[in-house]
């Protein structure tokens, strides 16, 4: 589990780099926030999409 700090600041830093970064919280989820994540077709589909 990361702090939402620090995700925070990951996200600004690759806006600065030029990136497109999705980012959603799941407060108090915890651990398990993956099965959250990976339940939402939207992200499914933003993850597939990105290029190196």
């Amino acid at each position: 589990v990361v702090k939402p700090q620090r995700s925070t600041n990951m996200i600004e830093a690759i806006k600065k780099a030029g990136g497109n970064p999705k980012v959603t919280l799941y407060p108090e989820v915890g651990h398990n926030s993956w099965v959250n994540a990976y339940s939402d077709p939207e992200m499914l589909k933003w993850l597939f999409n990105q290029k190196k």
